[in-house]
């Protein structure tokens, strides 16, 4: 479940919503996964839902949307964006429980748990490849074959396993707080080799985001302090 949740059926949903949508817009929707992490903490462990966790969710959902609004903008709700943003939430949510077999699974060595999830949703993504009549092609290239090497390692094993690592640490609800700080990090990026303009709702939506990153990271120490609104168990 680990492997078709996180693995399979959310990226190949992912890739299908951005043939109607553009890539913020997604990134946008994705980061409403900290809310779904939240909740299925509450309803599968019994975590009590934090106010101060569900103010810094607001606050970097926010912040991302102000950073993609210049793409926000121009949405329209045609039949094709409805039907990208359907499959965005499909993939989100897909993800989310993915986050909670996850969490589940903790019990057992995150190496080897990877290993094998991330084996079974290869095996799926193949499946669902074949049954929809692709062409199997690889390209020799050097720009090629150095991508795809980057994302296996850098983008897949070591991020998914520093990823379920932290959510051992920390807990899905916490760690659910990358789907906000990833597109920041891209963001950097794009500043240095792809020459990007930053506009006053950008700096406004990164500085939110880094805020509520803050207060999400800070929430287990406000909660010792007493500064919680949360019910006791």
């Amino acid at each position: 479940m680990q492997g078709l949740f996180l693995f399979g059926i959310n990226y190949v949903l992912t890739y299908l919503s951005e043939q109607y949508l553009v890539s913020g817009l997604v990134a946008v929707i994705f980061s409403l996964m900290i809310f779904l992490n939240i909740v299925g903490m509450r309803v599968f462990f019994g975590r009590p839902i934090n106010p101060i966790g569900f103010l810094a969710a607001m606050l970097g959902v926010a912040g991302l949307g102000l950073v993609f609004w210049p793409e926000l903008s121009r949405f329209a709700p045609a039949r094709n964006e409805l039907t990208g943003v359907l499959l965005a939430a499909v993939a989100m949510t897909v993800s989310s429980l993915g986050s909670m077999v996850a969490t589940h699974n903790q019990r057992m060595p995150v190496l080897q748990v990877n290993g094998f999830a991330m084996m079974y949703g290869a095996a799926f993504v193949t499946l669902y490849a074949a049954l929809s009549g692709e062409r199997f092609a690889f390209d020799w290239s050097f720009p090629y074959v150095a991508s795809l090497l980057y994302l296996a390692l850098f983008g897949s094993v070591l991020a998914f396993g520093a990823y379920l690592t932290l959510m051992r640490h920390i807990g899905a609800d916490r760690a659910g707080y990358t789907a906000v700080a990833v597109p920041v990090v891209a963001l950097a990026l794009s500043t240095l080799f792809e020459d990007i303009h930053w506009q006053a709702p950008m700096i406004l939506g990164v500085g939110l985001s880094l805020a509520g990153n803050v207060l999400m990271l800070a929430r287990g120490r406000l909660s010792r302090m007493g500064i919680s609104a949360a019910p006791p168990r």
